[in-house]
């Protein structure tokens, strides 16, 4: 198995990686070239100084780091957050040669020097790794990140093993993942990998000497990006208390909630309503965590709490296409093939690069006629 996972259809991940896609307005400076590279998400400028831009925030990128990207695909990541920073060194590492290597990186390069409208000033090193090592320089990093790849890794103590001593001793590694949450078990939309909880990672990092420092989003959202580091002492072990938003999310849990069309309206009222008193928050990976639910609910064939659950994303974030991709797969899963080829074809207007939503489409086209 591959850890080019990027490319699975994940739908919860571009909030910032975490890969939601919503539709960006056509304005001036947003103008979106067309796309030079086969593989992974071509972010739009607006996209870079927004969602991409979380790097910078949070995770603290900054001028003079050596950073690697490790299961990085293409390397298309990189170059978005590329145009947000400057003086950065990348080494962007996958074992999968189709996806990275120079002439397809040559292509995100070009691409995003078009977004960015000046060359970008970042410098980047390809290296090409096995399923047990990464092939990365020793002690030379200040930040590793892993997105959306850990839970494809076949040998995986091995490969935190290897990825531990390619750090400075300062150094942190950052996992961007879907997550199980506490109570059930989730699979990851696309490749269909049992995703790991958050205390299975912990476990695994702190066997090799890794601690964790900072969790992002609650415990049981779908999506979280972790950090750890290797000074046990200093280890912050920071995670983020539920809000109103995540407790009204989390009752989505419930089947006999879930199931309960009259419940989950009140819960699409209550969250519209949390929602606008925060504006100015990032409440993104709100949508993650809701699709994440609805997934769970649609592979136990729990269809009505799961189209339920759908249709809350619709009614809060009607302008995401991976909103109706998602309800696409739901009237799919019910043999309901027009609605399904109608949201699947809503979902390539909102993100016309998105390939797994253009073959549901066809798909679902031919078994209406």
């Amino acid at each position: 198995m591959q850890y080019t996972a990027k490319y699975f259809y994940l739908p919860v991940i571009v909030l910032s990686v975490l890969f939601i896609q919503c539709k960006i307005p056509k304005e001036a400076g947003n103008n979106v070239p067309e796309k030079p590279f086969k593989f992974g998400t071509p972010y739009t400028l607006k996209e870079c100084t927004t969602d991409i831009k979380y790097f910078t925030g949070e995770l603290a990128f900054k001028a003079g780091d050596v950073i690697a990207d490790v299961g990085a695909g293409n390397g298309y990541l990189d170059g978005a957050i590329s145009v947000v920073t400057d003086s950065i060194t990348f080494y962007i590492e996958d074992i999968n040669r189709t996806f990275l290597n120079q002439t397809e990186f040559d292509k995100v390069v070009k691409y995003y020097t078009q977004v960015c409208g000046k060359p970008m000033t970042n410098k980047f090193f390809i290296k090409i790794g096995t399923k047990k090592k990464t092939n990365l320089p020793e002690g030379t990093f200040d930040k590793i990140i892993i997105t959306n790849s850990f839970h494809e890794f076949e040998f995986p103590d091995l490969m935190v093993e290897d990825i531990k001593r390619k750090l400075k001793p300062a150094g942190k590694l950052i996992i961007c993942d879907a997550f199980s949450s506490l109570r059930k078990t989730r699979f990851v939309q696309g490749c269909n990998s049992k995703a790991y909880k958050v205390s299975e990672v912990v476990r695994i990092m702190e066997t090799h000497g890794l601690y964790p420092d900072e969790m992002i989003y609650p415990e049981n959202c779908y999506v979280n990006y972790l950090v750890f580091v290797q000074d046990e002492k200093s280890a912050g072990n920071r995670c983020r208390e539920n809000n109103v938003l995540d407790n009204l999310v989390e009752l989505l849990d419930k089947k006999s909630v879930a199931e309960d069309s009259i419940r989950t309206n009140s819960i699409t009222d209550s969250l519209l309503l949390e929602m606008n008193k925060n504006i100015v928050s990032n409440n993104l990976y709100i949508s993650s965590w809701i699709e994440g639910i609805g997934y769970y609910w649609l592979r136990r064939k729990e269809y009505k709490a799961a189209m339920n659950v759908f249709n809350i994303n619709l009614k809060i974030f009607p302008d995401c296409g991976f909103v109706y991709s998602s309800l696409g797969d739901g009237f799919m899963a019910l043999k309901q093939y027009k609605p399904a080829a109608i949201n699947f074809k809503k979902a390539i207007e909102l993100m016309p690069y998105d390939n797994y939503s253009k073959q549901k489409w066809k798909s679902a086209s031919k078994l209406s006629d």
